[in-house]
């Protein structure tokens, strides 16, 4: 019962990924966020650089593959060696 107290309490303290709120299109929460974790300034080079980086990733990644996890496994079913991959590191957890 105690670790789930403590994990409930950990959801209501911690904010929410900044990666995940860029992909979300939460920008500014994201930023705030970043800045938050970070204890700079929302406006300091850093942050700026890091959410632009994020952006460009995002920004490949749907001209390429697309956005979502069923893009994503698109993609490993198309490629043999991908497969291959997959399988063994998916069936150690089963």
């Amino acid at each position: 019962m105690v670790p789930a107290r403590i994990l409930f309490t950990g959801v209501l303290v911690i904010s929410e990924s900044p990666l995940w709120l860029i992909h979300s299109s939460k920008r500014d929460l994201s930023i705030k966020t970043f800045a938050k974790i970070r204890g700079l300034p929302a406006d300091h080079p850093y942050i700026v650089e890091e959410v632009y980086q994020i952006d460009q990733e995002n920004v490949y990644q749907q001209a390429t593959i697309g956005m979502g996890f069923v893009a994503l496994l698109k993609v490993i079913m198309r490629n043999k060696k991908m497969k291959w991959r997959l399988f063994p590191g998916t069936s150690m957890f089963l």
